[in-house]
């Protein structure tokens, strides 16, 4: 959805379809391996989508949280996913800067209007802190 959106499509959905997800079907969710894809991942998303002027603050902002979620992995005794969040960050930065060509955000209003409405919206915030569970309580409840 990002991506269309970032060419120019308009996104709708349905706020009251209900989705079932099964998980990943060849990782568990003990499995390092799935952590370190997931923040990998997650880096690399947000580095083929956010506009270059809010790139570098949001990656910081990342790293801060990717923080907080590592020393969590500690706390509970899971050092192998603490392990496998540094690695995914030191995967990403060294590949940082490939894929510039795919890279091609067009400027639209509509990203200065979505980072306006979500300025003040943090999902972990007002999922762990607020305990709103549900995209709908954590958009669209401030």
């Amino acid at each position: 959805c990002w991506r269309l959106q970032n060419s120019g499509y308009e996104i709708h959905y349905e706020p009251n379809s209900v989705v079932y997800h099964v998980g990943g079907g060849t990782l568990s969710v003990q499995n390092p391996k799935k952590t370190f894809l997931n923040f990998r991942n997650g880096l690399s998303m947000l580095y083929m989508n956010i506009p270059s002027r809010y790139l570098f603050i949001l990656l910081f902002f990342r790293l801060l949280l990717d923080g907080v979620a590592g020393l969590q992995f500690l706390l509970v005794g899971h050092w192998k996913d603490t392990l496998a969040v540094l690695k995914a960050h030191f995967s990403f930065y060294k590949q940082f800067g490939t894929g510039t060509q795919e890279r091609k955000i067009r400027k639209n209003e509509w990203i200065k209007e979505a980072y306006q409405r979500s300025a003040n919206k943090s999902i972990v915030w007002n999922y762990f802190i607020r305990g709103n569970k549900t995209y709908k309580n954590i958009f669209y409840k401030s």
